[in-house]
């Protein structure tokens, strides 16, 4: 998740697990997008401060109604995955704040709202389509009877 830099100015990074996960959910459906948010979740909870297992979860709790929504949606209208990331991206940060604040962490919720989770929310829906047309191209690259989960 560390790979990308920091974005000048705006002083976060892209998640890109959050974005690789959203993007082969929206490709892949459901079931696929849920195996590998759990898979990224866990990675993600090896280097945190938080329970094994929070990151997975929330991943999860995110993805099942991106994958809900269907890639009939997605294929044909580029303002579903932006948008999409863009709400997933709030969502899975204020849920992990939420978490942090239950397990006694001190929030300034104001503070990380204006200065990383809404900028953070812009910069993965303006990468989403990127990361979104590479999971496709690998999708018509693997066969189709080739699945994750």
């Amino acid at each position: 998740a560390t790979v990308l830099p920091a974005i000048p100015g705006l002083g976060v990074r892209a998640d890109l697990v959050l974005l690789l996960v959203l993007a082969w959910t929206m490709v892949r459906g459901t079931q696929e997008g849920a195996f590998g948010a759990f898979v990224g979740g866990l990675a993600l909870d090896v280097f945190s401060t938080l329970p094994l297992g929070s990151h997975a979860v929330l991943l999860l709790v995110i993805i099942v109604p991106v994958g809900w929504m269907g890639a009939p949606f997605y294929r044909g209208n580029p303002i579903y995955p932006i948008a999409g990331a863009f709400l997933a991206t709030v969502l899975y940060n204020v849920l992990l704040l939420a978490l942090a604040l239950l397990l006694g962490q001190p929030v300034l919720w104001g503070s990380m709202l204006w200065r990383r989770v809404l900028p953070m929310a812009l910069v993965e829906a303006a990468l989403i389509s990127l990361v979104y047309w590479m999971m496709d191209r690998l999708d018509r690259r693997v066969d189709r009877r080739f699945t994750i989960a």
